[in-house]
């Protein structure tokens, strides 16, 4: 049976660093996941020589791609799809 993976989005600086300096990645992979982490497209490179041997596998978030993709595919539904990601997951949640 082939290992379950984890998909983590870290969108900007902090949050990458905060989370590869953290014992999540270890503690993933010691329960035997196999850990992806989502970044900047300019950033799987650097990140994946920095990190070689980690195991961790960096991916980039092909944000270019995607806003192209919502602009051009049903651009209404689109919007709905975002703004329910912002506003649905949780009422604790602040998005004022």
């Amino acid at each position: 049976m082939s290992a379950k993976t984890i998909f983590v989005s870290a969108d900007h600086g902090l949050a990458l660093i905060y989370f590869l300096q953290s014992e999540v990645v270890s503690t993933l992979q010691q329960a035997g996941f196999r850990v992806v982490v989502l970044v900047a497209d300019a950033m799987v490179g650097p990140l994946t020589e920095q990190n070689a041997g980690s195991g961790i596998l960096f991916e980039g978030l092909q944000l270019d791609q995607a806003a192209s993709f919502a602009a051009r595919e049903r651009g209404e539904f689109q919007w709905w799809l975002q703004f329910l990601r912002r506003v649905g997951g949780s009422r604790q949640i602040n998005t004022a």
